[in-house]
């Protein structure tokens, strides 16, 4: 942490630094300005994601949408957020038969950044998060990630969306998760290689009769019925 703190504090030097010479010279920052704020990005978030603290991830995942939104798309931040959104779930750190680091709101936020980041690699650690992550909200906001990357491959992540929102559907139906799910499909119908498979299906059933709220259900209805005229 000490390490951290230290990095930190000349990290943000430097950034105060850069501020100081745009504003004294009245210019816009430089090409050689810009790669050194986007070097000391880096640098923050890879030392940030690793830590232990709650506090200090979500900063790290502060600084990656940011980072993002600028376009960037590095290698150090896919493997933050791979990090960060399969923490405490599939890697887990035990302290006193307890899981130290399972911080689903830092798995939610990351979920948000790999739809804002998009493309294969995000495609890969979603799938992985759908399949590991416990918490109904922290997998709304993976489904939703998953139709903001819009990949679809031969039906199968409406297929796996299907596996996990079943699994909640039997055991504590959530209102979130199924909205989410409702939405990626109607989003996904709309690709060409849409196809309405059994037990998405099923599903839809399942939550029009469900114990969801009424708009949830209303909306599973319309929506089976919009699906299955694709194929009448």
């Amino acid at each position: 942490m000490q390490k951290l703190i230290c990095f930190v504090m000349l990290a943000l030097m430097a950034v105060a630094l850069l501020t100081g010479q745009d504003s004294r010279g009245g210019r816009g920052i430089t090409l050689e300005e810009s790669y050194l704020q986007e070097s000391i990005d880096i640098m923050l978030i890879r030392e940030q994601s690793r830590s232990e603290s709650r506090e200090v991830k979500e900063s790290a995942l502060g600084t990656i949408e940011a980072a993002l939104q600028r376009g960037t798309r590095s290698e150090e931040i896919r493997i933050a957020l791979e990090t960060m959104g399969l923490e405490g779930i599939v890697n887990r750190t035990m302290k006193d038969g307890v899981i130290a680091n399972n911080f689903p709101d830092i798995r939610s936020k990351t979920a948000r950044c790999l739809g804002i980041m998009g493309g294969t690699q995000a495609y890969t650690i979603l799938i992985r998060m759908l399949g590991a992550e416990t918490q109904a909200f922290v997998l709304a906001d993976v489904v939703n990630a998953l139709m903001v990357v819009g990949l679809n491959p031969n039906n199968e992540t409406v297929k796996l969306i299907t596996g996990r929102v079943k699994h909640f559907d039997v055991t504590l139906p959530d209102d979130l998760l199924a909205f989410a799910a409702l939405r990626a499909y109607e989003s996904f119908a709309s690709q060409n290689d849409w196809r309405l498979d059994t037990d998405t299906e099923a599903l839809l059933v399942s939550i029009s009769n469900g114990r969801y709220h009424t708009t949830a259900r209303a909306y599973a209805r319309d929506l089976l019925a919009k699906l299955r005229s694709y194929h009448g």
